[in-house]
Order: C-alpha cells, then structure tokens, then sequence
C-alpha cells in the first residue's frame, strides 16, 4: 500500500460529520481532525480542524483536493481543484456496518467545505489566515 501526504482543514460546523466518515471508512483514521484551529485575529476561539499527515493511496481520490500557487506578491492563486468523490463516500458509509446514515448531500456540502492539499500546515495557515487555538492556561 502506498501512502500520500495531505493537510485537512475542516470547518467547525463539518467536523462532527468529518470524524465519523472517516472514522467510519477505517479504523485507522478514527482519530482524525483532533487538533483546533482559529484565526489569526482570534487565536481563543476554534473555527476549524485539521488533520494532516499521510492517508492511502486508495483514499486520496475520494476527498477533495486543491492545488494553490503563491505569486511574488505571496498572493495565492488555485490552480487546480478536485471534487474528489463525495457521493462514493457517502455510499461506502451506509454499506458499513455499522452504518453511517448519510446523505450524498450531506457529504457533498461537507466535501465542497473541506480544504485539502499537499501543502505543508503552515503554509496551510498562512493562507487561510489560521493558527492554533489558544487554550487559557
């Protein structure tokens, strides 16, 4: 089996849904999307999570992913964008057993929401203005 690194960013509203797809596809990524991030302007309060690190090869064609140039100006531009496969997900999961209940619908807004590269997180953060959560010590 062969390996693809990929930086997943998922909303706050989608990360419930994003943890049992995954969860629920395999075992091996029942831990995805467990760290919090926030703006840049409000560090304390979680907007988004994010998973990154190496998926299969057979996994990668079924998530969305994006390409994204930066100019001499740091403007970033996409170059490329996949949908990847939301209604096969969908479909994987409520032929799982145990069965996600799902909606092509569902995982279609979740996917169109999603952003996934092979950038590296903090060029991931810079782009979409993201950093860690602060949590008050």
């Amino acid at each position: 089996m062969n390996y693809v690194y990929r930086c997943m960013i998922v909303l706050g509203e989608d990360v419930d849904l994003a943890r049992s797809i995954w969860a629920t596809l395999s075992a091996e990524y029942s831990n995805e999307f467990r760290i919090a991030l926030a703006s840049q302007a409000d560090p304390t309060v979680t907007t988004h999570w994010m998973s990154a690190g190496l998926i299969t090869d057979t996994a990668a064609p079924l998530m969305p992913f994006a390409v994204w140039e930066q100019d001499e100006n740091g403007d970033w531009t996409e170059t490329s964008y996949d949908a990847g496969q939301p209604d096969v997900v969908a479909q994987m999961c409520r032929d799982a057993d145990p069965p996600l209940a799902i909606t092509d619908a569902e995982a279609e807004a979740a996917w169109s929401r999603a952003d996934v590269t092979e950038q590296s997180v903090q060029q991931a953060f810079d782009r979409l203005g993201l950093t860690y959560t602060e949590v008050p010590v």
